[in-house]
């Protein structure tokens, strides 16, 4: 753990400063300590509730980029004294049973590689065909099929609460919205239902996106009661300011009351993108040597455009793709679907904002919206609709496909000059 540091970052060696920066912010990887996860106090406790319930596993779920990763670790740290993360591992779009139960084992290995001396655990995984090697922190597998009933007897003796401490062992599988092998599906639906008829206390974490558990669930009815479904929306306002404040306090700077108001509306609830904006307005004021309290225009205008280029690659290349495989004048079209704290927007509020952008860029070609109804800027809706970056609903209504684009745009307009949002903000 880092340890705590003085307020004042400037004069301080860079290898320490980022040392400092990356203990404080995670544009780019999960959170772990409960201290810095904002805005999730219950789920936090919906997440002790499925780690008290016998023969549940909770579900997180939720839009992409929402911190669901981040939940599931930082409920195993706020709970040690009664789990522990035995596993974590991902899941990819082919990934099969027997590999999935490989890759728990194996991650296990590398996690607690004492447990995995006993020579009587090695014998018994063995016998799974799983050769243990610790001194590699892995394993070596025949990859031969497992039965259901083999799969739970498995996890259910390497995951004993004796091997670690009786606390309940937790395997975290990320990213289960990727996974397309319906048998897979079906392996694990049936595992789960094997693990409560032996009463195992090894539990299941799975985060996944979607934006209906249900729905996700729905060919397998049967794994409905297994599941403690634990929804997360983007985070409130209030929370991204807390994580603002704790920034300035932490730092010692400040953003002005604009400046929060900025990083709100482009988060849009997201925290990778407050995450980002605050991290790379300190890199820009540690490398300018900038030792001012208060945050200037141009060191935010500068953070901004540093972040920019250090979003998710999927977000950059698919605002590249739609403007510039489209045409120019999708950029504002883009500009007024963002500009709104409601994510579907009705085609004439649409309208409304992009004739108030498109004042404010009389430089810039537009779409004549007094011609036919706007209908030149409902094709290029349709057309954006069409290429899978907006979704339309009925009578008019558009929005992003993936929400954290929304808040990509929002931050490609804050660094061409453009004030994008609604929200209402905390005082």
């Amino acid at each position: 753990m880092i340890k705590k540091m003085r307020n004042n970052f400037h004069d301080q060696e860079r290898k320490e400063f980022r040392a400092r920066l990356d203990y404080s912010l995670h544009p780019s990887r999960h959170i772990e300590l409960p201290t810095q996860l904002y805005g999730r106090e219950s789920s936090i406790q919906e997440m002790l509730d499925a780690f008290e319930t016998s023969g549940t596993h909770p579900f997180i779920w939720g839009p992409r980029g929402i911190g669901k990763t981040s939940l599931g670790h930082t409920a195993c740290e706020a709970f040690n004294n009664e789990v522990v993360l035995a596993s974590t591992v991902a899941c990819g779009k082919n990934t099969n049973f027997r590999e999935l139960i490989d890759d728990v084992i194996s991650n296990a290995v590398y996690r607690h590689s004492p447990i995995f001396k006993d020579s009587s655990l090695r014998a018994s995984l063995k016998t799974f065909g799983i050769e243990v090697s610790t001194e590699l922190a892995g394993i070596e597998s025949n990859q031969q099929d497992v039965s259901i009933n083999q799969a739970a007897t498995l996890i259910d003796s390497t995951f004993s609460l004796s091997r670690y401490g009786e606390k309940t062992p937790i395997i975290i599988v990320d990213e289960f919205d990727r996974l397309d092998d319906e048998e897979t599906f079906q392996s694990i639906s049936d595992l789960l239902k094997q693990l409560s008829v032996i009463s195992s206390r090894a539990k299941f974490c799975f985060c996944g996106v979607t934006d209906d558990l249900g729905h996700l669930l729905s060919a397998h009815e049967s794994v409905d009661r297994y599941i403690f479904g634990v929804e997360l929306q983007p985070l409130s306002h209030d929370s991204i300011w807390n994580l603002i404040r704790d920034t300035e306090q932490e730092f010692h700077i400040e953003f002005h009351r604009g400046q929060q108001i900025r990083i709100g509306q482009i988060s849009a609830g997201y925290p990778h993108f407050a995450h980002l904006v605050l991290k790379n307005t300190l890199m820009e004021a540690f490398e300018n040597k900038f030792s001012e309290r208060d945050v200037t225009t141009d060191l935010f205008r500068s953070g901004l455009n540093r972040s920019a280029t250090q979003a998710a690659t999927r977000l950059r290349t698919a605002y590249e793709n739609a403007v510039r495989k489209g045409t120019d004048r999708y950029t504002e079209v883009l500009f007024a679907v963002a500009n709104s704290k409601h994510l579907n927007r009705q085609f004439k509020d649409i309208v409304d904002d992009y004739q108030m952008i498109m004042q404010s860029r009389s430089d810039r070609e537009g779409y004549d919206t007094k011609k036919n109804n706007a209908q030149d800027l409902r094709n290029a809706l349709n057309s954006l609709h069409r290429r899978g970056y907006l979704k339309k609903g009925k009578s008019g209504w558009y929005q992003f496909h993936d929400p954290m684009l929304r808040s990509y745009v929002r931050l490609i307009a804050e660094t061409e000059g453009v004030e994008l949002g609604d929200d209402t903000f905390p005082n």
